[in-house]
């Protein structure tokens, strides 16, 4: 009896001596679909509208369409998150940052995108080669514009701002194919609600603190693939 629990107490240490607990991740949407609809008098195009597209390395469309006629667009994300709960969970989160210049004549545009999107992972059954997963994610991203031109003469500077709650679901599997590393495979759904203004900066008006309006409503499905590594 003394050697079976022996046996049982190394098995257990060796365990918990090769499970992970921080988990680095990058994927990309691999077959996607987002709609998108323009909320009436917020910028308002006149229809919905259909993407669906496929790739590697295709980027998410899910912030794609907050601010269609700026230059708000899509950005990979890298995932942190902390393994807890005995190797059964992981809480982190995603973030994405971008900034861009366009210069041009007689006009020239700064914009800063990003989106910062904590999630929570609950993984099933013991820890070996194949984990299945499903997960909640609850975020926020948004965009900010400033355009310089020159109208009559006078200098003008413009900006148009945009920010977005994004809520959302994610299930797969995690495929350990090296100890140490795995391939993400999953299935997305993510709503966004973009608010936006516009407002003129310089030269100043009286009274022009427009509120943030709401654009409309986007809903992003894909499979999605990724890679993580785990230490």
């Amino acid at each position: 009896m003394a050697e079976v629990s022996l046996g049982v107490s190394d098995e257990r240490r060796d365990d918990e001596a090769v499970r992970p607990r921080l988990r680095v991740s990058i994927d990309t949407d691999l077959l996607g679909y987002t709609y998108f609809a323009s909320e009436p008098g917020a910028a308002d195009i006149g229809y919905p509208t259909h993407t669906i597209g496929f790739g590697i390395g295709r980027l998410s469309l899910s912030d794609a369409g907050t601010s269609p006629f700026t230059r708000d667009r899509s950005l990979v994300s890298i995932g942190v998150g902390a393994v807890i709960l005995d190797g059964h969970a992981i809480v982190g989160g995603r973030v994405a940052f971008a900034v861009d210049g366009f210069l041009g004549d007689p006009w020239s545009d700064a914009a800063v995108t990003g989106r910062f999107v904590p999630y929570f992972d609950y993984m099933f059954g013991p820890w070996r080669r194949i984990r299945p997963y499903a997960g909640l994610r609850l975020g926020f991203g948004g965009s900010s514009v400033t355009s310089h031109t020159e109208l009559a003469g006078q200098e003008v500077r413009l900006r148009v701002d945009t920010i977005y709650p994004i809520v959302g679901g994610q299930g797969g599997v995690y495929m350990f194919f090296l100890d140490r590393v795995s391939v993400d495979a999953g299935l997305a759904l993510h709503y966004v609600a973009p608010f936006g203004r516009a407002l003129q900066v310089e030269p100043t008006r009286s009274g022009d603190r427009p509120d943030h309006d709401q654009l409309g409503h986007v809903v992003n499905v894909a499979a999605t693939l990724g890679l993580s590594a785990w230490f």
